[in-house]
């Protein structure tokens, strides 16, 4: 592995574990509680139609994964330990992408749309961090490519985290009613 991607793998993974830890604790018991059983029919479509389409990008992303990996190991395939770092971002985005479609499935809780979002943006991140590592392999003298991506990343992540802060205030809305 590479110094860059001994930094971004477990950047990819504390990620999803701070994501998920953080909003279990921030949130604390609306993600349990709140049943889309108890809300009204139009809010119930809605959100079922916004779980599906959720699951429903998960499997494109799913698709994209597998198709990056197919191009890299067929790219390197006499080099594979030249490039498992990035072969484990996409891996990872495979793993992440197919658990969040599996976890929008359950309509049941708030917290399936939650925890799959989380691994939605996870997978996601693993697969920036894939094309930053690709890029780093194949054109370490591009700076651009290096500025493109890390600022990509540092946005992405704080665009998330700001999310976390919408589902806050969403639970704090039911909190008050």
């Amino acid at each position: 592995m590479t110094w860059l991607s001994e930094i971004l793998f477990p950047l990819a993974i504390a990620y999803v574990g701070v994501m998920s830890i953080g909003g279990e604790i921030i949130l604390r018991g609306y993600l349990s509680r709140n049943l889309i059983a108890n809300k009204p029919i139009e809010i119930q479509l809605e959100l079922i139609k916004w779980k599906a389409k959720a699951e429903e990008t998960s499997f494109v992303l799913t698709g994209f994964a597998i198709v990056s990996l197919v191009f890299i190991i067929s790219t390197f395939q006499k080099n594979l330990g030249d490039v498992e770092h990035i072969i484990l971002f996409f891996s990872l985005a495979f793993i992440f992408e197919v658990i969040s479609a599996f976890i929008h499935h359950d309509f049941e809780k708030e917290r399936a749309g939650y925890h799959g979002t989380v691994f939605q943006y996870g997978g996601i991140l693993a697969i920036l961090c894939g094309f930053l590592t690709y890029f780093d392999k194949v054109m370490p003298w591009s700076s651009g490519m290096y500025v493109i991506y890390i600022v990509g990343i540092i946005v992405f992540i704080g665009l998330t985290f700001r999310e976390v802060n919408v589902w806050q205030r969403a639970a704090m809305t039911t909190d008050e009613t």
